[in-house]
């Protein structure tokens, strides 16, 4: 074997894209979506890592940068375990090329096998990730807070992520990643990919806590991104508060649906989100590669 790894060139990438996904129509529709992502600059193509032995793609794998020093990939799409090796060593050196502290990567089930060789190059499996939905109800648009006020924050910046910081305090929420990365890289993370709806939450004219949403004008969900407290301000309802501002606020953007995703450790967000009706769409398990 004659195995070459290498970013996929041009000619390449829709064939790569097929690699990255089991066989099916489904996977096709996949494929040529990606293929799309990359063509548009929305992926960086050079991220599109292949394996390829006398010319013909045998394994392929994505990774991609999400600003603030961090970076993700994709399961190596192979069988063979070296395959799967080289792949991994292929798309970490891409990510070396910029400065990164963190590396995640989300894994079906179905994709567990091939998450040995995350293992190998240092990855650790940490928790699973609950990604659950709620269809938006007309009624949702009636909700009026009894204790919180949402005030729109202008921008992201040094206040925000002080106070992010702060909600990050005995959070059960993948605590793993608290201290790896600074405030200025948590910023700079935010303002690369942040999203565009964001408030501050107060109580009694005291800030106490954020909530962030994403909104795409072609896209009939909201993606309820970050809804954080200060610890002082925990166990008083306010988080189902909070949730039933983010309800409201996609029913009268007109949405069809609320999407999220929590660590199953974080069972005090998962009783309020059962109790809001949101159902369990898919588990994935999270790996991290944290650089010291």
């Amino acid at each position: 074997m004659a195995l070459v790894v290498a970013s996929a060139g041009a000619e390449d990438r829709t064939a790569a894209c097929r690699a990255l996904f089991a066989p099916g129509v489904h996977a096709e529709l996949a494929a040529r979506r990606f293929a799309g992502l990359f063509e548009s600059g929305e992926l960086d193509p050079d991220g599109l890592i292949v394996a390829t032995d006398a010319g013909s793609i045998c394994g392929a794998m994505l990774a991609y940068r999400i600003g603030g020093a961090q970076a993700a990939v994709w399961p190596p799409a192979a069988d063979d375990s070296a395959i799967q090796d080289a792949l991994v060593a292929g798309a970490l050196a891409w990510i070396g090329r910029e400065p990164t502290k963190v590396i995640q990567s989300l894994v079906r089930a179905a994709e567990r096998p091939r998450a040995a060789a995350l293992e190998r190059a240092g990855f650790r499996a940490i928790t699973s990730l609950a990604f659950l939905s709620r269809v938006c109800r007309g009624t949702d648009a009636n909700h009026r807070p009894e204790q919180l006020h949402l005030r729109p924050m202008a921008a992201y910046d040094d206040s925000f992520v002080a106070m992010l910081l702060r909600t990050y305090d005995g959070t059960l929420d993948v605590p793993e990643l608290n201290g790896t990365r600074t405030p200025e890289e948590i910023l700079a993370g935010y303002r690369a990919n942040g999203p565009s709806l964001r408030w501050w939450l107060e109580r009694e004219g005291e800030t106490v806590g954020l909530l962030l949403l994403g909104m795409q004008s072609d896209d009939p969900t909201v993606e309820l991104s970050y809804v954080g407290l200060v610890p002082e301000a925990r166990s008083r309802g306010l988080g189902r508060e909070a949730i039933d501002i983010a309800l409201a606020e996609a029913a009268r953007s007109a949405r069809q649906a609320v999407q999220l995703n929590v660590d199953v450790r974080n069972e005090p967000a998962l009783r309020i989100y059962r109790d809001r009706f949101f159902r369990t769409d898919d588990l994935r398990e999270l790996y991290l590669r944290v650089s010291e």
